[in-house]
């Protein structure tokens, strides 16, 4: 259903996301962790056309979706941000 091949993005002399592959299949989940830095915006803003790849591509239902922008041709691919706001009135 959703298929990235050899996808790479950089900027400048910096490689911020490089040779990623993955799939995934109607009805599966995937969860991608690492520490900060890592690439896991990069490759998520790669795969929902807010950023074109260096190299590689994305594929979505088996249509060629690299680089388009986002909502292009109908396409229901896009990134949820999890906003981050810290509490001080509550304690762990």
């Amino acid at each position: 259903m959703l298929k990235t091949q050899a996808l790479t993005k950089k900027f400048g002399g910096l490689t911020a996301v490089s040779d990623f592959d993955m799939e995934l299949k109607d009805r599966e989940i995937l969860g991608i962790i690492g520490p900060n830095g890592a690439g896991k915006t990069t490759a998520f803003n790669l795969i929902s056309g807010f950023l074109k790849p260096t190299e590689g591509s994305v594929v979505f239902k088996e249509e060629e979706i690299t680089g388009l922008k986002p909502l292009s041709k109908g396409l229901k691919v896009s990134v949820l941000v999890q906003p981050v706001a810290i509490s001080v009135t509550r304690t762990v």
